[in-house]
């Protein structure tokens, strides 16, 4: 396989910018998956999701895949090739949709994002954020352990809490009709980043050995 997936058991993902460098096999189950769904790729979803043993796929939706560190998924289609049954969830007024983690996996190595993307990864990592499974996949866990760890997510940053006085939301936190405050639009700096992004920006950009 290329690399250009995030691989979680036998399940692999791949955004759409790195469609073109997957093998000719998978791309043709995902075209023969959009026309079975009716929908066209990065208009209706942005990231696949495929496995090793049959011919189930996922066509993922997560509109906010470059602007939030850990984007929400808003939608999903699920196509059986080998049936040619469709099913379609929506995680729109979801409390707690499920978001993503290490996005930068499913861009190819040289997309002008990705080192930003590992930036953010590399700083989760370093202060144990995905040490616990269990509280990382769902939106709301995964905010409470965020701030558990005296952490806040901005944009592609981790900022500890006692640097801002602001909370700053997801862009999509107001979906389900949630309301935020008028000072939560802005970020107010009142410090240095913590020294682990700093390390982990120049972690992402050592050379390769």
């Amino acid at each position: 396989m290329p690399h250009v997936l995030k691989s979680v058991g036998l399940r692999h993902y791949v955004h759409a910018d790195a469609f073109e460098f997957l093998p000719r096999g998978v791309s043709e189950k995902i075209a023969a998956a959009e026309k079975l769904a009716h929908v066209t790729r990065t208009q209706h979803f942005n990231v696949a999701r495929f496995e090793d043993l049959n011919d189930r796929l996922s066509l993922l939706n997560y509109p906010h895949f470059f602007e939030d560190g850990f984007p929400t998924l808003h939608e999903s289609w699920l196509v059986d090739l080998t049936t040619g049954r469709v099913s379609y969830r929506t995680y729109r007024d979801s409390l707690t949709p499920p978001i993503l983690h290490r996005k930068e996996l499913m861009l190819a190595e040289d997309h002008p994002r990705r080192a930003e993307f590992q930036a953010l990864t590399n700083a989760a990592e370093a202060i144990g954020l995905f040490h616990d499974s269990t509280r990382i996949g769902f939106r709301e866990p995964w905010l409470r352990l965020v701030r558990e760890k005296g952490y806040q997510i901005v944009g592609h940053e981790l900022i500890p809490i006692a640097n801002d006085e602001t909370t700053i939301v997801p862009s999509d936190a107001t979906a389900n009709g949630s309301s935020v405050a008028r000072h939560l639009t802005a970020l107010a700096r009142h410090g240095f980043s913590a020294p682990v992004q700093a390390l982990a920006r120049f972690q992402s950009k050592r050379p390769k050995i």
